[in-house]
Formats: C-alpha cells, structure tokens, sequence
C-alpha cells in the first residue's frame, strides 16, 4: 500500500492535494453525512476514524466512480511512497474532483 495518494483538483484553494493513506479508515460514495446523499458527484475519505473526513466533488463523473479510483491508488504501489488517483484524464470524459472540503 502507498503511503501517500496524490488527487489532482481544479480547487483554486487546494490545487493537487496529498493524503497519508496511514490514517484512511475508509473510502466511500456520497458527502459523508448520515445516509449517504449526493452519491451523484460526491465521494468522501474519512480519515482517522468517522469525525474527520475530506469530502470531494467531482463535476464530471460520479462519487460511485471517484470512491473506486481513491481505492485503486490506495491499494496500489505496494510499498511505495506515492500513488497517484487516476481520474482517466486521457479518457474522452475524464473524471475532474472541483472542490474539496476537510471537516
């Protein structure tokens, strides 16, 4: 497992964000609230347990498909420093996370 997953953004504030894979507790579709809403465009990484937790959003693509590509980075590499999520920039409609928002 890698230490680190890279996730390219077009958040203003955030740009490329780096996240220890040490810590993730879990991976998961929709905003992170109860019940899981906005699986459509939203995937969330809860970190060192359920209380805290950055929560991205994709503007193309779906959380469905954002939650898989965070689990295939952070499972790849075994032993490696760096895994990069792959968001299919090269495909014909690419996955593109716009926001990020750590709680």
């Amino acid at each position: 497992m890698a230490k680190f997953i890279s996730i390219d953004t077009t958040d203003e504030l955030r740009g490329k964000i780096l996240v220890g894979t040490d810590k993730i507790f879990a991976v998961m579709p929709g905003d992170g609230e109860t019940g899981g809403g906005n699986i459509a465009t939203m995937a969330t990484i809860f970190h060192t347990g359920l209380a805290d937790h950055i929560v991205l959003t994709a503007s193309t693509g779906t959380g469905t498909e954002l939650a898989t590509a965070i689990n295939s980075a952070i499972t790849a590499n075994p032993g490696g420093v760096l895994s990069i999520v792959r968001t299919g920039a090269s495909q014909a409609t690419p996955l593109v996370v716009s926001d990020v928002i750590v709680a």
